[in-house]
């Protein structure tokens, strides 16, 4: 019953703000997943339920933008497709990492590397996406820590450029396959507090 007691306090959270870049890969980029990068900012809640395995909720705001003329193909260059686009993000990501991770004042590993995995829905572009990617983190003073991630979203459509209006009947396929995707680069700072470190059950 302690242990479980001792196990439920050491729980914490914390809490950031992320900025960085947004890109896009789909019919127009099928091969430079840092191509013509746009603003993105957001912020995050994290909670630490052990030191090896996380949960996080995050909205992060992009720019998608995207043009034939930019590339090296010729028919492409003849299609003459662009678009530009806003992107609200909301993720839900579980993360795991590799070295045991509290953002605290004192402790044997300052900084994890991390992958994370996890479920999108892309607002104003309207589809859920699959996350997947990676990042680290480092405790910088106290209970302040600072990071860097790049993740993935997977996209369930081929709406992101508008291609469905280029490309209807033709038979021309990469290994993204016939969906889009888009990325989000970025650094966060997080500050970390604990939920119950003032419950009169744990005085």
């Amino acid at each position: 019953m302690v242990m479980a007691i001792q196990g439920f306090a050491q729980k914490n959270a914390d809490i950031g703000i992320l900025t960085g870049v947004a890109t896009y890969m789909g019919d127009i980029n099928n091969t430079n997943p840092m191509y013509n990068p746009g603003f993105a900012a957001g912020g995050f809640y994290r909670h630490n339920f052990h030191k090896f395995f996380s949960v996080r909720g995050s909205i992060c705001y992009g720019r998608l933008s995207g043009r034939d003329a930019d590339s090296k193909y010729q028919y492409q260059i003849s299609r003459g497709a662009s678009f530009k686009k806003h992107l609200i993000d909301f993720t839900g990501q579980a993360e795991l990492n590799f070295n045991p991770w509290t953002a605290s004042e004192k402790k044997k590993y300052p900084y994890t590397t991390y992958l994370f995995g996890g479920i999108s829905y892309g607002g104003l572009i309207r589809t859920f996406g699959i996350p997947v990617g990676f990042g680290a983190k480092v405790n910088v003073y106290r209970k302040w820590s600072v990071g860097v991630e790049w993740g993935f979203r997977k996209t369930f459509n081929d709406n992101i450029d508008f291609e469905d209006q280029y490309t209807s009947g033709r038979n021309q396929y990469t290994y993204l396959g016939n969906k889009d995707w888009y990325t989000l680069c970025l650094f966060f700072i997080s500050y970390k507090f604990d939920p119950c470190m003032d419950c009169p059950a744990f005085d």
